[in-house]
């Protein structure tokens, strides 16, 4: 296996962890908002 193909494994990794918790973070930071607009409007 040479370097370069492993660093690119390591970079796939990360991108798609870093994106999943991107992806949750987002939801809950939208279903925050969501939240918060009702409390204001009840």
């Amino acid at each position: 296996v040479t370097m370069s193909s492993t660093m690119d494994q390591v970079v796939k990794r990360a991108k798609e962890g870093f994106g999943q918790m991107f992806d949750k973070s987002l939801r809950d930071l939208v279903r925050g908002i969501r939240n918060h607009k009702d409390n204001e409007v009840g």
